[in-house]
């Protein structure tokens, strides 16, 4: 329904709502509210403290009110008190014009918002307020708890309520409950109700138990949000598995053997476990849709590459996509020496290419004369095409997204998909994005890798230089690692170019130092790494851009200046590059003196801990789900009411249910409604040719 239908939304507001993501009015009831506010109790002004939330019944004593100019916001400064005490109120911008006329001295107002001390003073900053003109009848009818929804830019708390009232009675008669208590089993309110009790909280409601997101209303929109994702992977999975694959052979010969003999090691058992499982798939008369995922160092790439040769010995492609041109150029370094031993063809193509050798590399693939393609983006431009793609390879998959991992696999009609991830995630969060996915583990690292002595430094790193020194003086390699490019106006925070310069110049004259960051051209990227590699540089002094992929054995030693500001799973993911070798490697932390509480239980967990799988695992207890890959995944819906790390039942419960009834009723045949809220949730993100 168009925004247009709600009373006081015209044309100019509808737009900044959709600008908002809020494009229909339904979407208006969706909307959770982030916490609720109980002004069923009226506090004395005197027992407010600094960050409670309170409502207070007082009487305005002064306003004082300041124009905007000279680029400064208008400002109005109400001063309210009550029996016990004073406080103020401050609106900032077009709120301080409306509150000169609105607040006038003696007038009785019910005042309630976070209290903040600023300069001495008690305050509220942009207070919800109202009037109880009727004596103490009309402060009566004030009480209640009231929502507090997310902060839409453009419009104020009252604003938002009042479209989402309005919108609830709209559409109340409108909507459709896909997932009725008496044919689900659900132990939760109705769709209805469960709307009505979150945005009109009954007056002898449990706020407690609507802050903590657990009154039966909001449990029921839990299961719903997570029900509906789990349908929804559950059906992309199952549509995948009724489409034929391409017929691979995949039987062990002379290129896997000659790759493995090339290798000069023995897979891990972890190595050998996922690649039989791989293997099973390819086999299989469906396409595979695996999700790889092994901790740093753990050797993903060469289960890969011996994937890839089993296609290849079958007559069909590989395609293998990495994030940024420094990691596929890393792999093509480590994988065509390899290859070239098993008569593999290979290729790689990157932005940074030649448009010559990008157009004879794609000329190639398309006659069949490439057997593993290695690129970037690039290979799912509309130039690049396969004479016959088996297996598409996805590295460091969470950079890219559902979406992205689709085009690649269009390249074909519905090649094996193998996604590999150097992430670590949380098993309850590779249920929730990877849901359409079958998991392979690798746990253990190839036999002789020592363990990285992890240190933390505070202040002063001369200690570390020394250390790096050390190293370098024995045929070793190092990085040093910084947040930042350039400088910045953060005196604390040091950066990679001016560093550079000192580095090179005053710590380490005696020594090839070289310098590595993201802004740099892609041919200057690669030929630094290049000669990182070659061993033509000593140290390499870089951003976060050597975070994933690059592999240099010889690199035993790393220092990461302002670790404070790095999360945790990125500090291990920069802790894997070294290490990699049969040689001990030293990761040291340097931190400023005054960190905070987060920051130094991330550094505290790095020291503590080995595992990446249980870093995830700590990293999720830390800061919560909402990042823990780094980058939300496109194309998935996105999370209102439910968190991963509290509704870990709930997933199950959801996810179980999904399973029910896609065996029950496989083409949803029965359930139209159920259709027409996937449809929505998902839009274009979906395909549905095998429901409906």
């Amino acid at each position: 329904m168009e925004l247009t239908k709600l009373k006081g939304v015209g044309p100019k507001t509808a737009e900044k709502l959709i600008h908002a993501g809020i494009a229909a009015v339904e979407d208006l009831p969706a909307i959770p509210p982030r916490r609720y506010v109980d002004r069923r109790r009226i506090s004395p002004i005197a027992d407010s403290k600094e960050n409670d939330f309170v409502t207070v019944c007082a009487e305005v004593q002064s306003v004082s009110f300041r124009s905007g100019f000279a680029g400064r916001k208008a400002f109005a400064s109400v001063k309210i008190a009550d029996e016990s005490g004073a406080m103020h109120a401050y609106f900032f911008g077009h709120p301080a014009k409306g509150a000169r006329s609105l607040f006038f001295k003696g007038r009785r107002v019910l005042m309630g918002g976070a209290v903040k001390i600023v300069k001495d003073k008690t305050v509220l900053q942009h207070p919800e307020y109202s009037f109880p003109e009727d004596g103490d009848d009309g402060l009566e009818s004030l009480k209640e708890i009231r929502p507090i929804y997310p902060n839409v830019r453009g419009f104020s708390q009252k604003q938002l309520r009042a479209f989402i009232q309005a919108a609830c009675a709209l559409v109340g008669d409108r909507l459709i409950d896909a997932l009725p208590a008496d044919e689900f089993g659900l132990d939760f309110p109705s769709l209805r109700e469960s709307l009505q009790s979150i945005h009109y909280p009954a007056i002898d409601g449990d706020i407690d138990q609507l802050n903590e997101n657990n009154a039966p209303g909001q449990r029921r929109m839990v299961f719903d949000e997570l029900f509906f994702l789990q349908l929804g992977l559950r059906i992309r999975r199952d549509s995948f598995s009724r489409k034929m694959a391409p017929a691979a052979k995949a039987e062990t010969g002379f290129m896997e053997k000659a790759i493995r003999r090339a290798a000069g090691f023995t897979l891990t058992a972890d190595q050998e476990t996922a690649l039989a499982q791989i293997v099973e798939d390819l086999r299989a008369k469906r396409p595979m849709h695996r999700l790889l995922q092994g901790d740093v160092g753990s050797g993903k790439t060469i289960v890969a590459l011996l994937a890839a040769a089993r296609v290849a010995e079958s007559g069909y492609q590989s395609a293998l996509m990495a994030p940024t041109e420094v990691l596929a150029l890393q792999h093509y370094r480590t994988i065509k020496p390899l290859a070239e031993k098993a008569g593999m063809r290979t290729g790689l193509l990157t932005g940074g290419i030649p448009a010559a050798d990008a157009d004879e590399i794609c000329r190639r693939a398309q006659e069949g004369a490439v057997d593993l393609l290695i690129g970037t983006h690039a290979l799912i431009g509309k130039r690049v095409e396969f004479l016959k793609l088996g297996l598409a390879i996805i590295d460091e998959q969470h950079r890219f997204g559902v979406l992205q991992r689709a085009k690649l696999r269009a390249k074909q009609t519905h090649p094996h998909v193998l996604v590999m991830s150097a992430t670590p995630i949380p098993r309850t969060m590779a249920m929730t994005v990877f849901g359409d996915l079958d998991h392979s583990v690798i746990r253990s690292k190839p036999p002789g890798r020592l363990p990285v002595e992890t240190k933390l430094l505070f202040g002063d790193t001369q200690e570390a230089y020394r250390i790096i020194a050390d190293r370098v003086r024995q045929g070793e390699q190092a990085y040093i690692v910084y947040p930042l490019v350039a400088e910045s106006d953060d005196p604390a925070t040091r950066d990679a170019t001016t560093m550079y310069k000192k580095l090179a110049g005053k710590h380490f004259p005696n020594f090839k130092v070289g310098l590595l960051h993201g802004r740099m051209k892609e041919k200057e990227k690669s030929e630094i790494l290049g000669n990182f590699m070659d061993r033509k540089l000593d140290i390499l002094v870089s951003t976060t851009v050597i975070e994933v992929g690059v592999d240099a054995p010889a690199a035993t030693a790393m220092l990461i200046e302002n670790a404070e500001r790095f999360g945790l799973s990125q500090l291990h993911q920069l802790r894997g590059r070294i290490g990699r070798s049969d040689k001990p490697g030293i990761c040291i932390l340097s931190a400023s003196g005054d960190i905070g509480e987060k920051a130094m239980r991330r550094l505290q967990a790095l020291l503590d801990i080995s595992d990446g799988f249980l870093i995830a695992e700590k990293d999720m207890d830390i800061r919560g789900p909402g990042d823990i890959l780094g980058r939300r995944q496109h194309g998935l819906p996105v999370f209102r009411w439910a968190s991963l790390a509290r509704d870990m039942d709930m997933l199950h419960r959801a996810r179980q249910a999904a399973c029910d009834l896609l065996k029950s009723d496989p083409g949803l045949i029965k359930h139209p409604n159920i259709i027409r809220v996937l449809r929505h949730r998902w839009r274009s993100r979906m395909e549905f040719e095998t429901i409906g």
